[in-house]
């Protein structure tokens, strides 16, 4: 009670002395007037009848204040304040708010959802967490109603900017639901709350959010925990979610928590006690209207509510702009956008939401997801009603969907064609057994848009001009079940739907033929089918890299040469040796094998040993072994066997790379005009098995260190891995990160990693690294752009179509080359370049549009002699930029020497026009003024200084502006423009070199550079006669005839002057 009484402890809490709210401002604001009026209730009612009254007496006045109907409100508050602000005595004030609530807490509840509503942002953790405890003495004293208010806790506490907040925040209520007394609430709560799907989805999306991590785990294990309980004994009101329940547990099907329950809804369904028949009756329920505000934050909700009824399409990009960077800047993102995505497409709960600003915000966080995973997720966001869609469903989520895929043909038909694509193709691979549902849900749903908008609106979607032919005939297939007649047409990735990664989302059933393990059986699986065997994997087993098929080349006639013939000899001789070296590299390997890791490592052996097995036997063997230690934690650990097994991967699938002659990309279209899509045939061996297995995080990291073995058997496998995942990193979960790791897995740099690389492809295959060379700056764009070796590889190598093919990508702003931290290094080492490599060097410098800031210290430490390219490449760019005192300062702080042309050209181009020449010479003169006031006048003096300070100076000194300019007066007078003549002569450089002449401190320069002063005492009198003969001129008569002067005799004799008499020309 002291404490209590004390007024220094009253305001003891937030900023400016708040003990409910993070700041209290100064101003009257109505944050700030709602907890002065609320504390005021509390002091006037509680904390003085507490101080003065006994506990008896407290109650009686407590319960007769709250009898009457002018009071109850404020003493409510009153109470509510102090429990939200002491902790310490949080039991005692829920015991009086227990005992004035005459109105089954109608009151309470009323209140506690106004600071919600209006306060919680502005409210201190404190009081959020003295929030939950207030719901965990509700629920042990069972209120009724309470539910509500927790669920829009739960709503408010999954909104802001700070992801780890929002992490805490909701696990306080999940622990809280997660004790003895929380889960007996949850079982025994009446009707159907919809506080279990909010729960659940707010849950199950911070479960996929959350970082990895040790710290992370914990609190991961416990939300899972928590979201099986729900699911599990709570069934019925996780149904309201419809299909979406499908959505919630498809991102965590392969957790163990939910491993069985996945396997039983796919397999089983008759163990959910008759809540739903089969997969199919679960999606073909829709929503609850009402689940789809719930899936987001109650502010967020109003924000998107806002712009879908009070915005027109064409003034919305600022709303859509701000509403971006509030709300999706955090790490669950991607998650937000999607809920976002589904509710703006399927809500139906207002009738003022405008259709066209439904699409316009889908189509907006469609193309705001990052590629890959997060983008194939909002994908099937916004396809998702269309897979379970009957002739009785409210059509109003297909026809926005439509709308937003008309949009995307009209903005960027490559979008709009994906959308289609992608729906088309998971009809099919979604889950296969139900591949004719999903055709019929989707004829349902195109049936229906065809009756409300008519046929022409379909047929503008299916048969738009805009579209691949491919793609056309693709929807034509699938929609009409005949997708396998044509799978040369419509499946532009092979005619198997294992030669494309998988998605982020898991498929809803494993693929056969997979291995025995449990959780290939019920869990989504990434396992592959066999694969085809590609031509080029044939050709590549048959020599080693490297080795040119000299005896096919030179057979002629059907006879070959003796020398031909003992050169097949020797290689076969050779080929001999490195095979027995590798069945003794393999069998060592399998000795260090543990367990069914060994049995299926001997299995994959055998495949790969006999001749008659195909690649598509080989790829299922791989396969096999890498599922097996997807499935085993403990082998992920073990570096080992991690070894063993990535020399013995090594050993097997070497070579990689197809012999000298054989290119891995297709050779009917230029590399510009390669698709990802088209490129699937290039990886159907063994080795983009094991690439295909880093899709899974759990396991990723081992899978890696299996790579990083393999490159000591072939260093083609990690430029092999770049091209993969160029090819399927943008539209997958596959990570450029894997390559990373596996670059710096012995300790190498990833700089010298990617050059040795790039290097190696382009040796092997020049084709293959124009293509991959722009997905190396665009995934490592830090690395790439200061990476010397990269731009050396680039420049020995390139040549016009792929200097031409690179720049395109500069130009479309694809990738940015250099950055200006490491930029004069990279020109620096270019400088021991062949002449034409360096030149096309310094095409990529003027393709990127480099500033011409970045080139200042290259003016004065380039030797014109030594390093020509460079001197001339400089010059053309110091023509494109107007002189500044940069500029000028690095041309003049160039060496004094007599045979460096260098300076001399660079002032010409400064002074090629009269505003230029301007320009300079005023530069130049207010130069030379700081260094005669500051005493820098001999180059002799600055050296003294320095070492004197012991420091390198960078500093100009005037002997070398007199030395440069005399050397440009030597060269350059009497030139056709007579810019050198205008530059000594301009008003500003007069003034410097009278200055120069009248100092004492500069006479020495006087002395040294006679020849300058010299040139322009000759120029300044010219220059004064010139004027005097104009004014004898205008002076004298048209009819007089005077007397030639010397300057007049010397230019007759030079130029003879053309008159023009009684003409009309101009």
């Amino acid at each position: 009670v002291s404490r209590m009484s004390d007024p220094r402890m009253a305001r003891k809490g937030g900023l400016n002395g708040s003990k409910l709210l993070k700041v209290r401002d100064k101003y009257n604001s109505e944050a700030t007037s709602f907890e002065r009026h609320w504390e005021g209730h509390y002091v006037h009612f509680i904390r003085n009848n507490l101080t003065s009254l006994s506990e008896t007496q407290f109650r009686d006045r407590l319960i007769a204040m709250g009898n009457a109907p002018d009071t109850r409100e404020r003493v409510t508050q009153g109470l509510l304040f102090g429990l939200l602000t002491e902790p310490e005595n949080t039991n005692k004030y829920f015991a009086y708010l227990g005992e004035i609530a005459t109105d089954n807490w109608y009151s309470t509840l009323c209140n506690m959802n106004m600071i919600l509503f209006e306060y919680f942002t502005k409210i201190t953790d404190g009081a959020k967490s003295q929030i939950v405890n207030f719901f965990r003495l509700a629920i042990k004293a069972n209120v009724g109603k309470i539910d509500n208010v927790i669920m829009n806790f739960v709503r408010y506490g999954s909104d802001g900017s700070d992801f780890g907040s929002r992490v805490r925040l909701i696990k306080g209520v999940v622990d809280m639901l997660s004790e003895k007394e929380g889960k007996d609430w949850i079982l025994n709560l009446k009707g159907m709350s919809m506080l279990m799907p909010t729960l659940l989805n707010i849950v199950v999306r911070m479960i996929v959010d959350m970082p990895q991590g040790p710290g992370a785990e914990v609190t991961r294990t416990a939300f899972l925990n928590f979201a099986f309980f729900i699911v599990a004994r709570r069934l019925q009101c996780c149904l309201y979610l419809g299909r979406d329940l499908l959505l919630i547990l498809m991102r965590v099907s392969r957790t163990s928590q939910f491993a069985p329950l996945w396997r039983d809804l796919i397999k089983n369904p008759g163990q959910f006690g008759g809540a739903f028949k089969n997969v199919e009756d679960l999606l073909n329920r829709p929503p609850h209207n009402s689940i789809f505000p719930l899936k987001m934050s109650i502010p967020m909700q109003r924000q998107v509510e806002f712009m879908l009824c009070q915005l027109k399409h064409g003034n919305h990009e600022k709303h859509l702009e701000w509403f971006t960077q509030w709300n999706l800047s955090a790490s669950d993102s991607s998650s937000l956008r999607a809920d976002i995505i589904r509710f703006v497409l399927a809500s139906t709960h207002s009738k003022e939401f405008n259709a066209e600003m439904r699409a316009t915000i889908a189509y907006s966080m469609l193309t705001g997801s990052n590629p890959g995973a997060e983008m194939q997720w909002a994908k099937l966001m916004l396809w998702w009603d269309w897979f379970g869609f009957g002739l009785t469903e409210n059509p109003s989520p297909i026809e926005n969907t439509h709308f937003v895929l008309r949009l995307a043909i009209n903005a960027q038909p490559v979008i709009g064609q994906t959308l289609l694509e992608f729906a088309m193709r998971e009809i099919s691979k979604l889950h296969p057994p139900l591949a004719p549902f999903f055709r019929t849900s989707f004829n349902n749903a195109y049936k229906v848009i065809s009756e409300k908008q008519g046929h022409s609106a379909v047929m503008y979607v299916l048969e738009n001009a805009r579209l691949d032919v491919s793609i056309r005939e693709l929807c034509k297939s699938e929609l009409s079940g005949k997708a396998s007649n044509i799978g040369g047409i419509g499946d532009r990735r092979g005619s198997s739907s294992s030669n494309r990664p998988p998605l982020s989302k898991p498929s809803m059933i494993s693929q056969p033929g997979t291995s025995g393990a449990e959780r290939s059986k019920s869990l989504p699986s990434t396992t592959t089918p066999p694969y085809p065997t590609p031509p080029l994997a044939a050709a590549a087993a048959a020599l080693p890299r490297g080795v040119k098929r000299e005896a096919e080349r030179s057979e002629k006639n059907g006879e070959k040469k003796e020398e031909e013939r003992m050169k097949d000899r020797r290689v076969e001789r050779k080929k001999e040796g490195r095979d027995g070296k590798e069945k003794g590299e393999i069998q060592e390997s399998l000795k260090g094998l543990k367990g069914e890791l060994k049995t299926l490592a001997i299995e994959m052996n055998n495949v790969f040993k006999d001749e008659r097995s195909d690649e598509g036997e080989k790829c299922a063997a791989v396969q096999k072994l890498m599922e097996h230690i997807q499935d085993n934690e403990d082998i992920h650990d073990d570096d080992g066997q991690l070894e063993n097994v990535g020399h013995l991967m090594g050993c097997l699938l070497r070579p990689l790379v197809p012999i000298d002659g054989t290119n891995l990309l297709p050779e009917k279209k230029s590399v510009d005009r390669l698709e990802n899509e088209s490129l699937s045939e290039c990886f159907a061996g063994p080795l983009y098995v094991v690439f295909r297995s880093l899709s899974l995080s759990e396991s990723r990291s081992a899978i890696e260190s299996i790579i990083s073995w393999m490159r000591e058997k072939d260093n083609a496998v990690t430029y092999l891995l770049l091209f993969f995942l160029k090819v399927y990193s943008e539209d997958s979960n596959l990570p450029s990160a894997s390559y990373e790791n596996v670059a710096t897995h012995f300790e190498s740099t990833l700089d010298s990693r990617l050059s040795d690389d790039l290097d190696l492809m382009a040796k092997d295959d020049r084709r293959l690294f124009s293509f991959c060379l722009p997905f190396v700056f665009k995934a490592f764009p830090i690395v790439a752009s200061g990476c010397i070796g990269l731009f050396r590889t680039f420049s020995h190598f390139a040549d016009s179509e792929i200097l031409s093919q690179f720049l395109g990508a500069v130009y479309r702003e694809d990738i940015t080359l250099f950055r200006k931290d490491s930029f004069n290094q990279i020109v620096q080492d270019s400088l021991d370049w062949e002449a034409i490599p360096e030149m096309i060097f310094w095409q990529l410098i003027h393709g990127d549009g480099v500033t011409a800031e970045w080139f200042y210290p290259l003016y004065t430490k380039v030797n014109s002699t030594k390093n020509s390219v460079a001197a001339a490449q400089l010059l053309i760019l110091l023509k494109r930029h107007e002189p500044n005192t940069s500029i000028v300062r690095a041309v003049m702080s160039r060496p004094m020497n007599v045979e460096d042309n260098f300076t001399t050209s660079a002032l010409k181009v400064m002074i090629e026009d009269d505003e230029c020449c301007t320009k300079t010479a005023d530069i130049m003169a207010s130069i030379m003024k700081k260094q005669m006031s500051s005493g820098e006048i001999l180059m002799s003096s600055l050296n003294s200084k320095n070492s004197k300070t012991k420091t390198t100076s960078n500093k100009l000194s005037m002997e070398h502006m007199f030395f440069h300019l005399t050397e440009l007066s030597s060269r350059c007078l009497v030139k056709e423009k007579r810019m050198t003549e205008l530059l000594l002569t301009s008003t500003s450089f007069r003034d410097m070199i009278q200055s120069t002449k009248k100092s004492e401190k500069t006479s020495v320069l006087f002395s040294k550079f006679e020849k300058l002063f010299s040139f322009v005492e000759m120029l300044d009198e010219q220059r004064n006669m010139s004027r005097s003969l104009r004014g004898n001129r205008s002076g004298s008569s048209r009819g007089t005839k005077r007397e030639a002067t010397p300057v007049e005799d010397e230019t007759k004799k030079k130029k003879k002057p053309v008159y023009i008499v009684d003409s009309d020309s101009d």
